[in-house]
């Protein structure tokens, strides 16, 4: 993961241990990941980098970048715990959905480390665990809110390609950011609405245009 492979990359609320994160060449980088209580599908081994306090792992040395990825709910919470994980110029790209996490983020840790970003991805748990990418695309957007291309968000990037993810460095990740919120909107709100998955308000013609005029 060029620069992040002689340190922990962290993923925040997503699971508890460690991940092999494979290249398609064959190598691979360990993610590190942390997570407060709660989460009892996932377990893994815990390495040398990280400790147990509160009942949470925490990681103890500063990393070049955090992909946080916490419900909304937790958002406070979690950034509150990220001290350990920071230098001056570690990235904490959230990767939630919805609107005002990066706020939330900044207002604990600082807008100098704070990025936006979005995922593209339908998955499931199918079993204790297991997360399965069910179907559709897998794309990540990132980029420093301000929309400077800069040389932390560069690496990120170059790391992310390395390791076969689908991922863009966005000028605008605001945009990107609404533009994810405005399809959640419409895809949970008629979904729930009518009580069908989306292919059934696809195919008709009154729902369909009903879901369009939600979007916009």
């Amino acid at each position: 993961m060029g620069r992040l492979s002689h340190r922990a990359a962290a993923w925040v609320g997503l699971a508890l241990g460690t991940l092999t994160w494979a290249r398609p060449d064959g190598t691979a980088s360990i993610l590190t990941l942390v997570d407060a209580p709660g989460h009892p599908d996932f377990t893994g081994a815990v390495d040398t980098a990280l400790s147990i306090a509160d009942l949470a792992l925490v990681v103890v040395s500063a990393v070049d970048g955090v992909l946080f990825t916490v419900k909304s709910q937790d958002t406070t919470d979690a950034a509150r715990r990220l001290g350990p994980l920071l230098e001056h110029d570690t990235a904490v790209v959230s990767l939630q959905n919805g609107v005002g996490n990066e706020e939330a983020i900044a207002a604990e840790i600082g807008s100098h480390h704070t990025l936006g970003g979005v995922v593209y991805l339908l998955s499931t748990i199918s079993e204790p665990g297991t997360v399965v990418h069910s179907a559709g695309p897998a794309t990540l957007i990132f980029g420093e809110l301000d929309g400077e291309r800069t040389e932390r968000a560069a690496r990120l990037f170059d790391a992310l390609r390395t390791a076969g993810v689908d991922a863009t460095l966005s000028s605008d990740v605001r945009q990107a950011i609404w533009d994810k919120f405005a399809f959640i909107c419409a895809l949970s709100g008629m979904t729930a609405a009518v009580r069908l998955p989306i292919g059934a308000i696809r195919s008709e013609p009154a729902s369909w245009r009903m879901f369009r005029d939600v979007l916009r």
